[in-house]
């Protein structure tokens, strides 16, 4: 198994494109391997990455790669 690729988009205001049309101020997008797996505000983002550790799906620490980018409010829209 490769290295599993996580990033993180923090500081943006996501246009969800849902049925609730939501949009999140101050929110955060988590990617792994290139698929979304969270939509959240900003502040649940550390409470959500502690539930998951590089050993809970066989990796060992050094082959989990996270980059953390701050968008500074910029406007998204993830899909």
């Amino acid at each position: 198994m490769g290295d599993l690729k996580r990033m993180i988009l923090r500081n943006c205001t996501i246009v969800t494109m849902d049925e609730a049309d939501r949009v999140i101020e101050n929110g955060a997008l988590w990617i792994e391997n290139g698929k979304i797996v969270e939509i959240c505000s900003d502040s649940e983002i550390p409470l959500k990455i502690e539930n998951i550790t590089a050993e809970a799906v066989g990796l060992t620490s050094e082959s989990w790669a996270t980059e953390v980018f701050d968008l500074k409010g910029k406007l998204i829209f993830p899909g």
